[in-house]
């Protein structure tokens, strides 16, 4: 093989190699974000918020430990469901104080839809 192909053939794989790498890489920063006891992965839906007062909880169910309230008009995106639970991340500062970004599950009754 020439030299000319042979650096040819190396640069090729070499730039498979690390699209392959980057697809991987992004790929599992996506599920990371979604913890794996979803059953129902749909991306980033808005929730709307048609209840006040409710916990929003570290798992799915009520047995998990409260990280706080949400209330009627708080904003969230859902991420993925396990059974009547959906996990979801705020998207702005509740209005009982919790810090957008902060991820946790809430029941399906407390949503009128998502959008």
């Amino acid at each position: 093989m020439s030299p000319l192909k042979r650096a040819f053939t190396a640069t090729a794989v070499a730039l498979s190699t690390t699209a392959a790498l980057t697809l991987a890489s992004s790929t599992t920063a996506a599920a990371a974000s979604e913890p794996s006891t979803c059953t129902i992965r749909f991306g980033d839906h808005a929730g709307k918020i048609i209840a006040s007062a409710f916990h929003y909880r570290s798992g799915p169910g009520t047995g998990y430990a409260s990280k706080g309230f949400l209330y009627r008009g708080d904003k969230i995106k859902l991420r993925c469901a396990r059974g009547s639970w959906y996990y979801g991340t705020l998207t702005a500062r509740s209005k009982s104080g919790l810090r957008s970004g902060t991820s946790g599950w809430l029941h399906e009754k407390f949503l009128a839809q998502l959008a």
